[in-house]
Parts: C-alpha cells; sequence; structure tokens
C-alpha cells in the first residue's frame, strides 16, 4: 500500500477520530518498541487500517485508555493493548524493506544515498520480521518477484496490478477469509492510483508505468482511459465492501472503515484525477 487508504477527516465523529488516533498511536509505540524508536519513519495509514481491520473482526474488543505520547511527552493520545498491533508492525516493516529495496534502482541519487544509510537499521529489521511472520514475508517476496516480471514485460495497467492485489488479498486473508477479495481489489485500486499520479514522474526518470506502456503503444487515451479504469477499480471495491457488510463479519469500528473505504478513497482519486490534465498540459 502506498498511503492512499486513509480516512477522511472531516466526515467522521469526534469519538471515531479518537478511536482511529487511537490505533495509530498505539501502532507507533508498538512499532518503536519492537524494531527500536527509528521504525517510526515508516509508520504509515496502511498500516494503521490493518491493525484496524483485524480488530474489527477480532473476538476480543479494544479498550482504549489515555496515555502520555511515546514521541512527544507534552501531548496525550490514546492507547489500545492488542497482538494485532505486534502483527502490523511486523508487516509494516517487511513492505518497508521492499520499498525501499526497490526504490534503490528506481529512485534519484539523493534519495539512494539515505536509503544507504539506513540499509544497516533495514536488513536487521526485515530479518526480524522475517522470523516474526514468515507467512507474510513469503507472499510479499512472491509479490516482488512477480512484480519485477510485469516491470520486465512492459505489462499491461490490468497485469501490472496483479501482484499487489494478490499480496492484499492473501495478507487480509490472514485476517479473516472472507477479507481475500477486498483485499485484491483495494490492492488493484491503490496499484492504479499509485500509477496514474506518477505517471510523469515515471516518465521523466525513464521507469516503468503501466500507463506509459498504453501511452507507447498507442493502445488508449492516457487521461480518459485513467479515469475509466480507477472508476471502474473502485466501483469493485465498493461493491465487495458492500457485500462484506452485509456478512456481519465487521464487529467494531465499521463506521471508520465504511469512511476510510468510501470517502477516503473517493477523496484520494479525485485529487489523483484532478491533477492529470493539468500534468499534462504543462507536459505537451
Amino acid at each position: 500500500m502506498f498511503g492512499y487508504v486513509q480516512i477522511h477527516k472531516p466526515e467522521l465523529r469526534c469519538r471515531e477520530y479518537e478511536q482511529y488516533r487511537g490505533v495509530y498511536c498505539s501502532l507507533c509505540r508498538v512499532l518503536g518498541w519492537r524494531y527500536t524508536p527509528v521504525a517510526r519513519l515508516f509508520l504509515n495509514y496502511d498500516a494503521a487500517f490493518y491493525a484496524l481491520l483485524s480488530l474489527s473482526v477480532s473476538a476480543q474488543c479494544p479498550q482504549f485508555k489515555q496515555t502520555v505520547c511515546t514521541v512527544n511527552p507534552l501531548k496525550r493520545c490514546m492507547k489500545c493493548a492488542s497482538p494485532v498491533f505486534a502483527k502490523a508492525a511486523d508487516l509494516l516493516m517487511l513492505m518497508a524493506y521492499h520499498k525501499w529495496r526497490d526504490a534503490l534502482t528506481d529512485e534519484p541519487w539523493y534519495l539512494k544515498a539515505l536509503i544507504c544509510l539506513l540499509w544497516p537499521f533495514m536488513a536487521l529489521a526485515y530479518r526480524k520480521a522475517v522470523r516474526k511472520e514468515p507467512a507474510m514475508a513469503a507472499v510479499l517476496r512472491k509479490t516482488m518477484a512477480a512484480q519485477r516480471l510485469t516491470e520486465q514485460e512492459n505489462a499491461s495497467p490490468d497485469a501490472a496490478a496483479h501482484p499487489s492485489a494478490y499480496a492484499l488479498g492473501e495478507l487480509f486473508a490472514g485476517i479473516h477469509p472472507e477479507l481475500r477479495h477486498l483485499g485484491y481489489l483495494l490492492g488493484r485500486w491503490v496499484y492504479l492510483t499509485d500509477a496514474a499520479e506518477d505517471v510523469q514522474k515515471d516518465k521523466k526518470y525513464g521507469r516503468f508505468n503501466p500507463f506509459l506502456t498504453c501511452e507507447s503503444r498507442g493502445t488508449q487515451d492516457s487521461t480518459s482511459y485513467k479515469e475509466e479504469l480507477l472508476n471502474a477499480s473502485a466501483d469493485a471495491l465498493l461493491t465487495e465492501y458492500a457485500r462484506i457488510e452485509n456478512l456481519g463479519i465487521l464487529k467494531r469500528f465499521a463506521p471508520i472503515i465504511d469512511n476510510v473505504l468510501t470517502l477516503g478513497t473517493e477523496n484520494a482519486q479525485r485529487r489523483v484525477l484532478k491533477q492529470l490534465p493539468a500534468k499534462q498540459k504543462k507536459e505537451n
């Protein structure tokens, strides 16, 4: 995931926002304890959503209490104790490792220098996460190998999105079997949204982007095709989410999850699509 899976704050009630912040802060706390404070640099909303979804299907109801913020002692925050956060922290470090490893070949030199400086920490954290969650690690290794293959083949957007979608589907299935397809569709939407936003940057640095493949082959009008594909992907995600709601799997935090998967994704997609014509006009 790439930071697109987050709340739309204006539409959350105060209680719901405090619960979401409690999940985020609890993950931050566990991440620091489990992987040293340096690991908190990699904290993101995607991992917080994974923890939230895990808590929502758990048989044990999480209890929140107010405590002092680990990072800022002058600030108060909510804390929730659950094994879910350790698993989410492990997943976060596994994903961060692969993202940084991929960045070593794709990013400009100054970012590569930063990656090299932090690489000893990343390598140690990755080895620890693999020991803790070998099944997750295996899924992500398989995904990255498949992703590299799609890039070598200059795959279409649909084919290029499959490895990420598969990975998130498998990870969500670990939370609950019925969530597999929801994870697949969410992973597909995230990949396509990220690819659509990065088209011009990837073109500048000569990196693979499935939408650039379409443009080079002259198979699709770039802006309209991106919008059509993202809308169809979002619609499929919302349809599957409606099915999950009807199953009654989500025992708690349903309003927050609903906010993320409906308003949050809509807001992120609108922002990305709004930038496309302006970027392309500037490019031309």
